[in-house]
């Protein structure tokens, strides 16, 4: 559609939905709807939840790293066609998937089928058929509804990858990254990224997290699987695995895929660590900030030192006496350790 058809339609959620909804690649068992910053285009039934998942998601972010100009919209589409990114990206959205507990079904179903046929490949086809019919009969039990209520920890989820785009979004804007160039999300380093996520996450999530925390206390293990230099330093640990995927699924965009068995175990090998003690460090450390500073948007600045390229040791050695904060990160990780062993022993 011409942009200028697009832009009319930036300020006008009725008819932003109108338009999407008159467009081929709107299925006809979909609803549309818009609550404040947040659209969602899916099931009926789930729009008005995940619209207001989205515009919480908006506020959340904008509590912690200020005021953004940036929606956000789910789809019930991966990968959502080119014309319909554009609608949206142009009436001001970053757009994410949405996958229904039927879809991720129908992937995990799918993702079991590929791996039979690949690794049954020389065998006849009646014992083929036989290894899939007993391998799908191994998957949950009952088709679940497109219809069916989110829950929580979807909503949280969705939540946290709002972050990312946000935070994408606040620091990149519409740039494009150097040919050749990786990154898990922006172009902000990957823990402040996976931070940005974490921190626009739901209760049910944070919850989760501090579990994982306390599991790994009770193990006898540090609550921190990396120290404080290697976290600030890391690539994320699914980046390499996620690169893999994508490059097999053909690449590009936000496409949408479920991994099982020895997939996902080859996924979590090539990730090289594993990625929920990268966020259960990342709320973590969040957390012990927000706290260390009494500063709601204290990653508003260090993002803003990092966007002067700076980064925190830069950021503390300017403002550690306004916070009463060690100057390098060195001693920054002792007061993190002895906060973390505070926090964690109050549950106790």
């Amino acid at each position: 559609m011409p942009h200028s058809a697009a832009a009319q339609t930036t300020d006008n959620p009725t008819s932003l939905c109108q338009t999407a909804a008159s467009q081929d690649w709107f299925e006809d068992d979909w609803a549309c709807e818009v609550k404040g910053d947040g659209l969602a285009i899916a099931a009926p039934s789930q729009t008005a939840i995940l619209a207001d998942t989205l515009d919480d998601s908006v506020e959340q972010f904008e509590s912690f790293f200020g005021p953004t100009t940036t929606k956000v919209a789910v789809v019930g589409a991966s990968p959502l066609p080119p014309e319909g990114k554009q609608l949206l990206e142009e009436a001001g959205y970053v757009v994410l998937p949405w996958i229904s507990k039927a879809a991720r079904q129908r992937l995990v179903r799918a993702s079991v089928e590929r791996q039979v046929m690949e690794q049954t490949a020389a065998l006849p086809e009646a014992q083929r058929q036989a290894l899939l019919e007993r391998a799908l009969s191994q998957l949950e039990q009952g088709e679940a509804d497109d219809n069916q209520a989110p829950s929580p920890t979807e909503l949280g989820s969705l939540a946290h990858e709002a972050g990312h785009l946000l935070l994408k979004a606040m620091i990149d804007g519409a740039k494009t990254l150097p040919t050749g160039q990786i990154r898990y999300g922006s172009s902000a380093p990957d823990w402040l990224d996976e931070l940005a996520a974490v921190l626009n996450e739901n209760a049910e999530l944070t919850s989760s997290r501090y579990d994982s925390a306390r599991e790994r206390l009770a193990e006898g293990k540090s609550p921190l699987s990396y120290t404080l230099e290697e976290f600030l330093t890391m690539e994320h640990p699914s980046l390499k695995a996620a690169e893999l995927v994508r490059a097999r699924q053909g690449g590009g965009g936000n496409v949408a895929i479920a991994l099982s068995g020895d997939e996902a175990k080859r996924f979590l090998e090539q990730s090289g660590g594993d990625p929920v003690q990268f966020y259960v460090q990342a709320r973590l450390f969040a957390d012990f900030m927000l706290d260390a500073t009494g500063n709601q948007q204290v990653f508003r600045e260090i993002t803003q030192a990092y966007s002067s390229d700076g980064d925190l040791a830069d950021w503390l050695e300017e403002n550690h006496a306004a916070y009463g904060l060690p100057s390098d990160t060195d001693a920054l990780a002792v007061r993190l350790d002895e906060w973390v062993a505070a926090r964690l022993k109050q549950d106790l």
